[in-house]
């Protein structure tokens, strides 16, 4: 699934800039394309069709969040309040993420696995309809024209990016063999549903440790820990 998406998503970006659509309907519209495929992956979990139902999933994700992006810019235009909000976004998004992997764990015990995309549909479906809600900006902010100029990537930055490329590369390697292991099942649900729990609880978390962290440690002493 993520293959296909690392190949489609370069193109996401210039064709959302050339697209005469408002950014509040593109931002809609991706809430309700995965509000109907996650409807489609509730009967299909165990079919071929599963894998480019996910594909769609995926992308529609991308295309979110490049279209958020853009909408925010046009909304916010002061480079401070950009940053705020872009910033309480960020913590929104990563409560939201962690409290909605905790409920998915606690469903999939009770549930079974068929309710998770159900509930998916539902929550795709609300975020869709707020996302109408969203006002019509006045303007589009345009980038400035900069001249090209080759920038000189400190070490330590390049460090950094290596150690989060490696974390983010074991969290998706135990990701995906939950998610084999879901798939095959022959085992307990509460193990799985126990697994999501705790991502969530860490997610959440994180969050806010990673504020009081970055005021008491260098940056290199938390990655580290």
């Amino acid at each position: 699934t993520a293959a296909p998406l690392a190949v489609i998503a370069p193109f996401v970006g210039p064709a959302l800039e050339r697209s005469r659509v408002a950014s509040r309907t593109v931002l809609a519209s991706t809430h309700f394309a995965r509000a109907v495929l996650a409807l489609g992956l509730a009967g299909s979990l165990s079919s071929l069709s599963f894998y480019p139902l996910v594909i769609g999933v995926l992308l529609a994700r991308k295309v979110y969040a490049l279209t958020k992006t853009i909408l925010l810019a046009q909304l916010l235009p002061s480079e401070a309040d950009l940053v705020a909000a872009g910033g309480h976004l960020a913590r929104a998004g990563t409560f939201a993420g962690g409290l909605g992997t905790a409920l998915a764990g606690a469903l999939l015990a009770t549930a079974g696995v068929s309710a998770l995309p159900l509930a998916g549909a539902i929550g795709y479906l609300i975020a869709g309809a707020v996302a109408m809600t969203i006002p019509a900006h006045r303007g589009e902010r345009r980038a400035p024209v900069v001249a090209e100029e080759r920038i000189v990537v400190p070490v330590e930055v390049r460090t950094a990016s290596i150690a989060v490329a490696a974390l983010r590369a074991a969290s998706g390697a135990l990701t995906l063999l939950l998610a084999l292991a879901i798939k095959r099942g022959g085992g307990d649900a509460w193990w799985f549903a126990t697994a999501l729990v705790a991502a969530g609880i860490g997610g959440f978390a994180g969050t806010f440790l990673a504020g009081g962290a970055h005021r008491r440690l260098s940056p290199d002493r938390i990655i580290v820990n």
